[in-house]
């Protein structure tokens, strides 16, 4: 069970189908999937057995079987895997359906990561809120650059969308993505129509040698260098995106409250972006735990899910 936790989140799509087979295994364990009971407890319907739809032999599933997943851990790995297997199968049915839930206004809901696009990366972006972006500011064949590619996300859905991508990263993490500084440079030879950049924020420590992450002063030295390289990339009538979030003292650890958005836009309009749209894009709340929540209630503060997406034209 702890080797399942522990790795849960990094494991490839084939051995996630292998957990969701274990619905099977867990029927003879006491699981009652008509009733939605495992012995005697009720489960709210969040167990589906749909295994049958994949073919996997029975001893593949008894051997993973052994690691003994408990409920919890079941329930995360099957809900990753039905979107994925949905995915898959989006065109397997009559019923004509889109790829993505397009949005209609500007608070855009709370996206869900999908292990169809990218790989599991600190900070990744749902792919949703990127195909938006490119179903609102691109068309078929335009050029979309993501410096910060991350994970890779940009590149699978502009794959999707048949958009081209152009992928950077000072550690890229698949061969796809070049390896590249936008500090130093930006090594692009021809104009792009589409840029989205959701840069690493500072305190956050996980990202090593990187100028973001320094400091303030360092965090809004760096953004300029990055908004000026991209304002030279883009085509006379391109777009950037760009994804932040205000940063809170409990986040920061310096300061009581320090609006990213509000300064780089500032920075943005003094490089000669014109503000095309602002987008209120919320962090879910499930990143915080009932011990956060009900710290907050007794010091009497808020806790922070706002995310801006602010989009500008060259």
């Amino acid at each position: 069970m702890d080797r399942c936790k522990q790795h849960l989140d990094t494991l490839d799509k084939d051995t996630l189908v292998i957990y969701w087979h274990i619905g099977d295994e867990l029927v003879k364990d006491g699981y009652d999937p008509k009733k939605e009971q495992w012995n005697g407890k009720k489960t709210k319907g969040m167990v589906s057995i749909l295994a049958k739809t994949i073919n996997r032999s029975l001893t593949t599933i008894r051997e993973a079987y052994l690691l003994r997943v408990n409920y919890a851990d079941l329930h995360n790995a099957i809900v990753k895997v039905k979107s994925w297997y949905q995915w898959v199968n989006r065109y397997t049915t009559n019923k004509v359906t889109k790829p993505f839930d397009y949005q209609l206004y500007n608070v855009w809901k709370t996206f869900k990561l999908n292990l169809n696009f990218g790989k599991r990366y600190l900070g990744e972006t749902p792919p949703e809120l990127i195909a938006n972006l490119l179903y609102y500011y691109t068309k078929e064949g335009d050029y979309v650059l993501d410096p910060m590619a991350g994970g890779g996300v940009t590149i699978d859905v502009c794959k999707t969308m048949n958009r081209n991508c152009i992928a950077f990263d000072i550690s890229p993490t698949r061969e796809d993505i070049q390896q590249n500084d936008i500090i130093v440079k930006l090594p692009v030879d021809y104009k792009v129509n589409f840029i989205f950049l959701d840069p690493p924020y500072y305190k956050q420590n996980a990202y090593e040698d990187c100028a973001f992450t320094k400091s303030l002063t360092e965090f809004y030295q760096a953004m300029n260098t990055t908004l000026n390289r991209c304002y030279q990339a883009l085509e006379a009538d391109g777009f950037l995106a760009l994804l932040l979030k205000p940063m809170g003292l409990r986040e920061s650890g310096d300061f009581e409250w320090e609006d990213l958005t509000l300064k780089c836009h500032a920075l943005a309009e003094k490089i000669g972006f014109k503000l095309v749209k602002r987008i209120v894009a919320p962090l879910s709340t499930q990143q915080y735990t009932p011990e956060d929540v009900a710290r907050a209630k007794k010091g009497c503060y808020m806790l922070n899910t706002l995310r801006d997406l602010v989009v500008y034209q060259k």
